[in-house]
C-alpha cells in the first residue's frame, strides 16, 4: 500500500523501495498468481517510469517465472502478454513474437487482456513486416463486441491497430479499426479520444485517396484534440500530411511552433 501510494503521487524511486521489499516476500509464494501479478506490474510500470527500460524488461522476465510457478495458466499467459509489450516498446520483436507465440488469446479471459493481445501482435507485425500478420490481428480486434466497461481499452487496441496498419500500408485494414474505435467512442460518449481518433481517420483518407473526406474530419478533429503531447503531435502531422495534399491555407496554418511542440 506504501509503495502503490508514492507511485500514484509520481515518487518513483520511493516507489521502487517499496515494491522491491515486497516482492522479496511474493516472490516466493504460490499460492496468489493474480495478485503476484499485479504487484510486478506495479513495480515494472514504476521502473519504466523512471526511464530504467532495460531493468523493468529484465525484471519481468523473472517475474514471468516466479508467476507460472503459481500454476495459474490464465494468470500465466497474462505475465508472459505484460511482459510482449514491454518488450515491444524496447524494440526486442523478435523476441516479442516469441513470446506472443506461447500465448492463447482465448484463454486471457477479459477484454483488455486479449485487446492488448491483438494490439501489440499488430504492431509487432507492422514493424517486422509481416502484412498477413497485421490484417489477421487487425481483423480478431475487429470482431471483439461484447466489451461492456472496457469500452476505454477496446477503443486504444482498435486506434492502435490502425495506426499499425497504416505504418504497413494496409490501409482497408486500418479503415476498419479505425472506424470502428472512432463510432464506439461516439457511441460511448467518451470524448477524451475523439479528436485524436478524427486525425487518424483523417490520415487514412488522405492515404486512401480521399482528400475532401480527410479535410472534412481533419477540421472537425482539430479542436477537439486532448492534452496528450503525442496527440497534439500525431495531429499536426495528419493536418499538414492533408494540407500538403490539398495545398489548404487553414490546414497547413497548424504547422507546429515552439508552444505546440513544448
Amino acid at each position: 500500500k506504501m509503495a502503490t501510494s508514492y507511485f500514484r503521487a509520481g515518487f518513483m524511486e520511493r516507489a521502487i523501495d517499496h515494491f522491491r521489499t515486497a516482492w522479496a516476500f511474493y516472490r516466493t509464494t504460490t499460492d496468489d498468481a493474480p495478485f503476484v501479478l499485479v504487484v510486478s506490474r506495479f513495480l515494472a510500470a514504476a521502473l519504466y517510469n523512471e526511464g530504467r527500460t532495460r531493468e523493468s524488461t529484465a525484471f519481468l522476465r523473472e517475474a514471468v517465472e516466479t508467476v507460472v510457478r503459481c500454476g495459474d495458466p490464465r494468470t500465466s499467459d497474462r505475465a508472459r502478454l505484460t511482459f510482449a509489450s514491454y518488450l515491444a516498446d524496447s524494440g526486442e520483436l523478435a523476441e516479442t513474437r516469441v513470446v506472443l507465440g506461447g500465448i492463447d488469446p482465448a484463454l486471457l479471459g477479459d477484454v483488455g487482456s486479449t485487446a492488448l493481445f491483438w494490439q501489440t501482435t499488430c504492431r509487432v507485425c507492422a514493424l517486422q513486416g509481416d502484412l498477413e500478420g497485421v490484417r489477421r490481428a487487425a481483423a480478431a480486434t475487429c470482431a471483439m463486441d461484447d466489451y461492456g466497461d472496457e469500452a476505454p481499452a477496446m477503443i486504444e487496441a482498435l486506434a492502435e491497430c490502425g495506426i499499425s496498419a497504416l505504418i504497413a500500408g494496409e490501409t482497408a485494414a486500418a479503415r476498419r479499426c479505425l472506424t470502428r474505435a472512432l463510432d464506439t467512442c461516439v457511441a460511448r460518449g467518451l470524448t477524451a479520444a475523439h479528436g485524436d481518433l478524427l486525425m487518424e481517420n483523417a490520415l487514412e483518407r488522405r492515404l486512401g485517396g480521399a482528400l475532401e473526406e480527410a479535410r472534412t474530419l481533419a477540421l472537425r478533429g482539430l479542436p477537439l484534440i486532448g492534452e496528450g503531447k503525442l496527440g497534439r503531435h500525431r495531429a499536426v502531422l495528419a493536418a499538414l500530411a492533408v494540407g500538403t495534399a490539398l495545398d489548404d491555407r487553414e490546414l497547413l496554418g497548424y504547422e507546429p511552433d515552439a508552444a505546440l511542440m513544448d
